[in-house]
């Protein structure tokens, strides 16, 4: 190896490595004479150095292993999404129309033809009244007045009822030998005082024949005042009417004539009753339209015709 006369940088890089080994071996050299010597801690200094040194200066390293990084995998494309269409606006919803209350049914009363509207009490003589529908349907317009009689004290009760059964002849004693009977009867109630039923119906008979009324269940003290058992009797056409014109349901109000320091509470209406036709015979309505004026017809006993002689 040929040294320069002035070592330059390069040089000495480029043979740091000869120069390093040159100088160990001069000291290895130093050291070994002096252990040679007898210098024992010298000796065993010199041997790890010599130990050391020829361990790192040619022994091999083993290379460390750096692994390589996993390749970053490539990015996938991302699909380009599709344009999603413009919702169409959602149409205002419309108002829920307000229900409309359910009507309440009619009651079936008024449905049929008439009321039929009685005043009882007081001094003056009882009355019925018959209405009848108006244009705007209301019971108000006036058919028919009748004078009529009502239960004693009392026997017929105030309210609101609803006719019902009907008899064209009722009995009233219920037995086969009963001597009164009437024309022309429509169930409304029931006397609660004495069970018995209560009838509109006409004067009373012996009999079960238009001839044979007791004459004074017609008479004014007959029609008009508190003389029954709690039905309101009057007279045959009336009651007939009555039949023929009110059917099953039809209302009927029964209300106490008003008249201060007598009855309270009672009706305003203060009807006023009509008078009846006079009695022309005796045992006979003179309103039934199915006697004769002259009474019960006869048919004479025909006079046998003389035997001729011979």
């Amino acid at each position: 190896m040929k040294f320069p006369k002035f070592p330059t940088a390069t040089w000495l890089k480029s043979h740091a490595a000869i120069l390093v080994v040159a100088v160990l071996v001069l000291v290895l050299v130093v050291f070994a004479g002096l252990a040679f010597a007898g210098v024992s801690p010298v000796r065993a200094t010199a041997v790890s150095i010599v130990r050391v040194v020829f361990t790192d200066a040619f022994s091999t390293p083993t290379p460390s292993f750096t692994p390589s990084p996993p390749p970053s995998p490539t990015p996938s494309l991302s699909p380009t999404p599709s344009l999603s269409p413009t919702p169409s606006p959602s149409p205002t919803p419309s108002p829920s129309p307000t229900p409309s209350p359910t009507p309440t049914p009619e009651p079936a009363w008024m449905k049929l033809p008439y009321v039929v509207y009685a005043e009882i009490g007081g001094t003056k003589a009882a009355a019925i009244q018959v209405l009848g529908k108006d244009s705007d349907g209301r019971f108000t317009v006036p058919v028919r007045l009748i004078r009529t009689a009502y239960g004693r004290g009392t026997m017929t009760p105030k309210g609101v009822f609803y006719l019902g059964q009907r008899d064209r002849w009722h009995n009233f004693n219920a037995t086969a030998a009963s001597t009164t009977h009437g024309q022309y009867a429509t169930w409304f109630n029931m006397n609660a005082s004495t069970g018995y039923k209560l009838y509109i119906h006409s004067t009373l008979y012996f009999s079960q024949s238009v001839y044979d009324m007791k004459d004074v269940s017609y008479k004014e003290v007959g029609i008009g005042g508190g003389y029954t058992s709690g039905c309101l009797r009057m007279a045959v056409a009336d009651a007939k009417w009555i039949f023929d014109n009110c059917p099953p349901g039809t209302r009927l109000e029964i209300q106490f004539y008003y008249k201060p320091g007598f009855v309270k509470g009672g009706s305003t209406r203060l009807l006023t009753a009509p008078p009846i036709p006079p009695q022309l015979h005796p045992g006979q309505d003179p309103t039934d339209p199915r006697v004769t004026p002259s009474g019960p017809s006869c048919t004479p006993t025909p006079t046998p015709s003389p035997t001729p002689s011979t």
